[in-house]
C-alpha cells in the first residue's frame, strides 16, 4: 500500500524479517495493456522507460469502512480522509456533487 515501510527494491531485512516471506511476481506491462491487482495487494513499480501510468481505485462500501478502520494498523491520516470520503458516498448516501469537492484533491495525489 502507498503506506508501507518496506523498500521492496532493497528491504531491511532486520527491521522487516517477514518480507524475506514475500512471494515476489513480476511482470511487464506493454502499451494499453491494463493489470488488476486485488483489494490490498502489496505492489511495487518501476518503470522502465518515460512513461505514465494510471491506477484507479475500486471501492465498496465494506472496503471504504476497511479503510478507515485502517487507522488502527498504521494508516495515514490522509488515507484515512479519502476513505472517509467515500464511505460518506458509499455509506451515508451522500451524492457524488457534494462530496467530489473533499475527494479532488486525491485526483492530484502522487503516491
Amino acid at each position: 500500500w502507498r503506506w508501507c515501510e518496506v523498500d521492496a527494491e532493497n528491504p531491511n531485512f532486520v527491521r522487516h524479517p517477514l518480507f524475506r516471506e514475500a512471494q515476489v511476481r513480476e511482470c511487464t506491462v506493454e502499451p494499453g495493456d491494463m493489470l488488476y491487482m486485488p483489494p490490498g495487494m502489496l505492489h511495487h513499480v518501476r518503470s522502465l522507460d518515460c512513461a505514465i501510468s494510471f491506477n484507479v481505485d475500486w471501492h465498496t462500501r465494506d472496503s471504504s469502512v476497511q479503510g478507515i478502520l485502517a487507522l488502527g494498523r498504521g494508516m495515514p491520516l490522509k488515507n484515512v480522509y479519502y476513505n472517509t470520503v467515500i464511505a460518506l458516498g458509499l455509506c451515508a448516501g451522500v451524492s457524488a456533487k457534494r462530496v467530489l469537492p473533499w475527494y479532488r484533491s486525491y485526483l492530484n495525489y502522487v503516491s
